[in-house]
């Protein structure tokens, strides 16, 4: 008897239906055509049984069990009779699909079988003269499968845990984002979170958890990004400080005459008039202050001359006025 297993790609099985149903109508097909092949390559009634595996980890696959029949020559004047003749039967398909290597022919013939009446998609595989392919145990292969398995499932499991951690700190940078969550610069160079009080506190508390979760890298560009927002904040301040000092050494000197006026000029817009009285020392100390903040200055400047012309008096009689009444009509009026 011949044990021959015909097979399939599982994948094709799989487009109508689990591989291992044998409802599936392509795995029926399979089981059919299987047989229906060994029939016509060994005869109608060398076919002794068929089976199909649907309990194990793999599909597609056939098992057929053949006994092929052939007249043995008798000798001695003893007649011809029928015998059960593997051999032969091996050598009559090799002949018959014009291939001198029979195992090589009996997969030609299933492969040009299957693709005819179970799927034209299906290609018989490579020789194993091409591929050069070595056979491996089923049981080693099983155990190798088994362990990527494994291998898979902690894959799996790790890639979800990076995604969590990776949601997590989207989700905090958020709130940083919504300035709901600041950070503070310590002296020790550590950063501090602080959270508005408008949070809920199970929100305040997932965000508390998010934090835990933070790698190294994640800490390290909140405290570069902290020390830059830092920065930001006293450079703000700088220049806040630096216009107000700005507009009040204007508003002084136009009290004193330094500066006489300011006005804008369609082309090379506002620009500060200084008195010709001064000399290029004191004239340099005031265009420091004043020139790089002209754009608030000058309409500040402006604006205070206009007052004083509403009010009738000149400048000289504003500076003396607010040296000895006490009153300060400086920016902060």
């Amino acid at each position: 008897m011949a044990h021959m297993i015909a097979v399939i790609s599982p994948e094709v099985l799989a487009e109508t239906g689990d591989p291992r149903d044998p409802n599936n109508p392509k795995v029926r097909a399979l089981f059919v055509q299987a047989q229906a092949w060994a029939q016509a390559e060994f005869g109608e009634e060398s076919l002794v049984a068929a089976r199909l595996d649907v309990d194990e980890s793999g599909a597609g696959v056939v098992d057929l069990f053949v006994c092929p029949t052939a007249m043995q020559a008798g000798g001695r004047g003893r007649k011809p009779k029928l015998t059960i003749s593997v051999k032969s039967g091996l050598e009559a398909v090799a002949a018959k699909n014009g291939n001198k290597r029979s195992y090589s022919a009996i997969q030609d013939s299933w492969g040009d079988w299957a693709s005819q009446r179970i799927d034209r998609r299906l290609r018989r595989g490579k020789p194993k003269r091409e591929t050069m392919r070595q056979h491996v145990h089923a049981d080693l292969v099983r155990e190798e499968y088994e362990k990527l398995d494994r291998l898979k499932a902690e894959l799996d499991q790790r890639e979800h845990e990076i995604a969590e951690k990776e949601r997590k700190t989207a989700d905090f940078i958020d709130e940083v984002a919504r300035d709901n969550v600041r950070f503070k610069l310590m002296d020790d160079g550590q950063i501090q979170s602080l959270m508005r009080m408008s949070l809920s506190e199970e929100r305040r508390a997932e965000l508390v958890e998010a934090k835990r979760s933070f790698s190294p890298a994640v800490w390290e560009i909140l405290r570069a990004t902290t020390t830059l927002q830092t920065q930001a904040r006293e450079a703000k301040k700088a220049a806040h400080d630096a216009t107000i000092k700005a507009m009040q050494t204007g508003a002084e000197a136009f009290y004193h005459r330094e500066v006489i006026g300011a006005e804008e000029a369609p082309e090379t817009g506002w620009k500060i008039h200084y008195s010709s009285r001064l000399t290029e020392q004191r004239r340099g100390v005031l265009s420091a202050i004043l020139e790089p903040f002209r754009a608030i200055v000058a309409p500040f400047i402006a604006a205070i001359s206009r007052a004083v012309r509403g009010w009738e008096v000149t400048a000289e009689e504003v500076a003396e006025e607010r040296n000895d009444s006490g009153w300060n009509y400086g920016p902060g009026m």
